[in-house]
């Protein structure tokens, strides 16, 4: 498995919820943040949805797929620890349930350093 990753979580993340990774970074300022969704990124056009890999890029910021991840842990200031799911049937299972059966090939494809 990959290294857990500690993210400032959303509110109502718990131990236990999985979803997509996403990685949001602006180049003017170096600035970058990840954030745990239900829905994958999708690219600028035709809008598709792409779990891993570069999405797109727009005014300098770019924003970038990394999997599927669940969290590890929950601090009490919000911020959470996340591991990446690579076992196929937890992916199965996960997708299934949010209607993107059709990305598991996307979801096992080499992985993305976070």
């Amino acid at each position: 498995m990959t290294t857990a990753l500690w993210i400032h979580g959303r509110d109502g993340l718990a131990v236990g919820d999985a979803g997509f990774l996403v990685r949001i970074s602006n180049a003017t300022n170096g600035s970058e943040r990840y954030e745990l969704r239900d829905r994958p990124p999708r690219t600028s056009q035709p809008l598709e949805p792409i779990p891993r890999g570069r999405c797109r890029t727009r005014n300098d910021t770019t924003t970038d797929g990394l999997g599927v991840w669940r969290v590890l842990k929950a601090a009490r200031n919000g911020r959470v620890e996340i591991q990446e799911i690579t076992d196929q049937d937890e992916l199965m299972v996960f997708l299934a349930e949010r209607g993107y059966r059709d990305l598991l090939k996307r979801c096992l494809s080499a992985t993305v350093a976070a």
